[in-house]
């Protein structure tokens, strides 16, 4: 699917922020990015402590919906696709809440340094992201499909974390930190079997931890701004014969405009 992109920079007026977005392929000259230099800051704003992890907890299947098959992870064929990635007219998405671009989400995700001032300041910022995927037992795009005929399951994202300063006087914006993580799940099943017996996992349980990179990614454009991924995600059916088919289609429109909202931005 996707890997993620955040910013921001703080001299005067600033705040520093963690936010997400996703990436599907390499950047191309078709992306304009967001310089990634933070030498202007350095003075003003600096990293005392970064931490980056995954909950060290394997994967947990639950089978006690006759109707889905549910995992949840420390966070035919059906795939939820992404037409701005698929299509190549991105290179990355964004994986905020979808109300406060490009912000991974306004409340422990950002803090604002007011300024001048005589002594230094300091703040946390957090984000937390969890998995709970529902997979239905049957077919999705067969109303008249009464057997259980899921057999499989993968899921292989990657994202990119920033941490960002943004001079809100200036409206320039540095990125200070970038964080890459990913999520890579495979589960069998076997839909002959009873309920409760059907899955197993079947990838490694215990999940990758993040890489704090010793240097800055661009960030493309297109992942400040809409659409999110919840709203571009479209579940597509893929028969053994004849085109595929749209199951779910996505909430956002291309001709859709974000609407304004109040952040703390």
């Amino acid at each position: 699917m996707d890997r993620s992109v955040p910013s921001s920079d703080g001299m005067g007026h600033g705040s520093v922020v963690l936010w997400n977005g996703a990436l599907n392929k390499e950047n191309n000259n078709s992306n304009e990015n967001i310089s990634t230099s933070n030498d202007n800051v350095g003075p003003v704003i600096r990293i005392l402590e970064i931490e980056a992890k995954i909950d060290k907890e394997p994967t947990q299947i639950d089978e006690s919906s006759s109707a889905v098959l549910k995992y949840r992870t420390p966070n035919f064929s059906t795939s939820w696709e992404f037409p701005e990635l698929t299509s190549g007219k991105q290179t990355m998405i964004s994986d905020c809440d979808g109300r406060h671009y490009p912000w991974y989400g306004s409340r422990n995700e950002t803090v604002i340094f007011k300024g001048p001032c005589d002594r230094y300041q300091t703040a946390t910022v957090y984000m937390n992201d969890n998995f709970h995927p529902h997979v239905t037992w049957r077919n999705p795009a067969n109303r008249h499909q009464l057997d259980p005929n899921l057999t499989h399951i993968v899921r292989d994202q990657s994202f990119y974390v920033w941490l960002v300063a943004w001079n809100m006087v200036t409206m320039k914006s540095f990125v200070m930190q970038t964080i890459s993580w990913c999520m890579q799940l495979e589960i069998a099943v076997d839909p002959r079997r009873s309920l409760g017996e059907r899955a197993a996992l079947i990838s490694n349980p215990v999940p990758r931890q993040p890489i704090i990179l010793d240097y800055n990614v661009p960030i493309p454009r297109c992942a400040l701004t809409p659409p999110c991924a919840n709203s571009a995600q479209m579940l597509v059916w893929h028969p053994r014969r004849g085109k595929p088919v749209c199951v779910i289609p996505p909430v956002w429109k291309s001709q859709n405009r974000s609407p304004k909202r109040d952040t703390k931005l």
